[in-house]
């Protein structure tokens, strides 16, 4: 088993994190049906198996995860509105995953001045991020940055580090939002 995916075993032991088995080298679940445990044992069963896997976020893990995917308008927004938290995870293709605390307020889609930029995994139903330790189809490694990375990334530490919340400006900008798209 890689040290990614002892961390993230480590994690959810400390955590009590749901999570997802997902194919190898795959975002998606296992088979037909999702198989979930809270059990740090089975995912590292998971890891040894070869399978990847995958956080279920929603209100019971309470955790959402900020998933930008058009990188010129995250950076427009995070200039506009500061950084939401620090980076977690570094995908395997090369992007961020933002980890903070669950609210239930908060939108599926992460928008910036009309455009669609990336998603929020939040639930509700089942929603699932990778986890580090996994493998993108791509072959790049999902990691979580326990090292600080130049002046982009601090480290943080999955299994003790406290899940940070929405700063005021993001939580006005995405619940407001949400409530404005459900008018």
């Amino acid at each position: 088993m890689t040290p990614d995916a002892e961390l993230t075993v480590a994690a959810v032991r400390a955590r009590g994190w749901e999570c997802v088995r997902l194919a190898p080298r795959a975002k998606k679940p296992d088979g037909p049906r999702w198989q979930i445990t809270k059990d740090a044992d089975q995912v590292a069963e998971w890891f040894a198996a070869g399978a990847n896997v995958g956080l279920v976020s929603h209100e019971r893990t309470g955790v959402a995860v900020l998933d930008p995917d058009e990188l010129l308008g995250w950076a427009d927004m995070i200039d506009t509105l500061g950084q939401p938290a620090l980076p977690w995870v570094i995908t395997g293709s090369g992007r961020l995953h933002y980890y903070v605390r669950w609210l239930p307020e908060l939108p599926a889609k992460l928008t910036w001045r009309g455009e669609l930029i990336g998603e929020i995994q939040r639930g509700p139903g089942q929603q699932q991020v990778v986890l580090p330790g996994s493998v993108h189809p791509s072959g790049g490694t999902y990691r979580w940055i326990t090292e600080r990375l130049g002046f982009l990334c601090e480290p943080i530490d999955p299994v003790k580090g406290p899940l940070p919340e929405l700063p005021g400006l993001w939580r006005a900008y995405l619940c407001g939002q949400s409530y404005a798209h459900r008018r």
